[in-house]
Formats: structure tokens, sequence, C-alpha cells
């Protein structure tokens, strides 16, 4: 055990050290500034010296160092394998669809959370208090009876803001959606449905779907901008891209 702990200890300090090594020839070769362009060199030399300060700290005889602190700080070697993503095609196309839609999708989520605070006042002035566990509540045996009850989803109520955001999330996901409709209906009465019904129009028809073609769409754009540049580099200009072409 002591040997397997030693081991591992020199191991994680060797390949610290290769990787340190690895970014120092790059600066060397290609000059601090140049290399400092690359955002891949940037990620590189952030995780790398992660990696060599947590190595620095274990070794060095201090009351502090904890080899276990070296395991899990050097999990972060394992970022740069990230890099290998470069090499799938349709990465990069997924990444550059997700810088286009990233700006809608802060609108869409500001429209999103004044919907869920104007549901979530309104679901606490017809719901507040009526899904607890007190049991001097009339429909206490009910609501123990419900699937609600049993699969313990108290915590998804209308008692308190919070639990409010919380539910409305949750009913997004319309996985649990019945459920939650059948214990305010327990509760509060047949009426209760209308409530969860107009969530889900606004919620998950309108305001999902709106998320759903604004990231098609951005997809589509990326494809045929892609297509575009491709294009135009096998139109026969040699000079296109030159200096653009990322280091290996």
């Amino acid at each position: 055990s002591h040997w397997a702990s030693s081991f591992e200890d020199i191991y994680d300090a060797l390949f610290s050290g290769v990787f340190a090594l690895d970014v120092v020839l790059k600066i060397l070769v290609l000059g601090f500034d140049r290399y400092w362009q690359d955002p891949r060199y940037k990620f590189d030399f952030m995780v790398t010296s992660i990696t060599v300060c947590a190595t620095v700290a274990v070794l060095l005889p201090c009351v502090a160092a904890d080899p276990s602190f070296i395991k899990c700080a050097t999990t972060f070697r394992l970022l740069r394998l990230l890099r290998l993503l470069n090499w799938i095609p349709g990465f990069s196309l997924m990444l550059c669809a997700f810088g286009r839609v990233l700006p809608k999708m802060a609108e869409i989520a500001k429209v999103l959370f004044c919907a869920m605070f104007v549901f979530s006042v309104a679901g606490m002035q017809l719901f507040g208090g009526m899904i607890n566990v007190d049991p001097r509540f009339p429909q206490k045996a009910e609501l123990e009876a419900s699937e609600f009850g049993k699969g313990g989803y108290y915590p998804l109520n209308f008692n308190d803001m919070p639990s409010g955001f919380v539910t409305l999330f949750v009913l997004m996901n319309e996985a649990e959606m019945f459920i939650i409709i059948d214990a305010f209906m327990a509760t509060c009465g047949r009426w209760a449905w209308t409530y969860f019904v107009a969530w889900w129009i606004l919620g998950v028809v309108i305001v999902l779907n709106v998320v759903v073609s604004f990231i098609i769409d951005a997809f589509v754009e990326e494809v045929e901008n892609q297509k575009d540049n491709v294009e135009e580099v096998d139109s026969g200009d040699p000079f296109m891209f030159v200096g653009s072409v990322p280091w290996s």
C-alpha cells in the first residue's frame, strides 16, 4: 500500500514535469507573445500551472502537504484531452452554433424568469400551504394515498417562492406533471388543473419550442457558413486564410 502510494506520487510528479517541459519548449520555440495568442496554448498553460503548483505544494515538507490533494488537483490534466475534440468534424460546428444561440438564449431566459416569477406568485396565492404534512390537514389522507404522497414529492409545492420556482421547472420537464397535478387537485379542487395547463402552454409549448427553434436555426446558419467558407477556399484563391491555420 505504501509502495503503491509512493509510486503514484512519483508518477504524478513525473507527468507534471513532462507537461511543464512541453509548455516551456513551446514558449522557447514560438516566443511568449506568439504562444499566448493561441487559445489552446492558454488552456494548456493554465491546466499545467495548476498541476505543477499542486505537485510542488505536496512535495514540499510542510504540515499542510497532503498526498491526496495532488491526486485531486492533477485530475485537471484530463482537461487537456478536450483538445482532441478539435479533430472531431462536428464538434467545431456545434461549438460555433452554441456561440450563435447564446445571446438569444439570454433574452429567452429573461422572459422565462419573468413568467416563472408571475406564475410562482400566483401559485403561492392559489395553493400556498396546501401541500404539507400537518396531521390536522383535512386532505391529509387523500394526499398520502396519492402517488405524490407515496413518492415523497412534498418539496414540490407553492408554499414559498423558491419552492414555486422549483415546481415550475419540474413541470417544464413534464416528467412528474400528472402526479403533481393530481396532488393539487386532491387538495385544492378539480379546478386546479387550469393553472397547470396554462403554465404548460406558456412554459413548454411556447418557450421551450422557441428555444429549440433558435438552436436549430443557429445550427443551420453555421452549417451554411462553413459550407460557404469551403467553397471560397475551393474557388482557387491560394492566399485564403493564410496565417489563420492554427499551430498543431
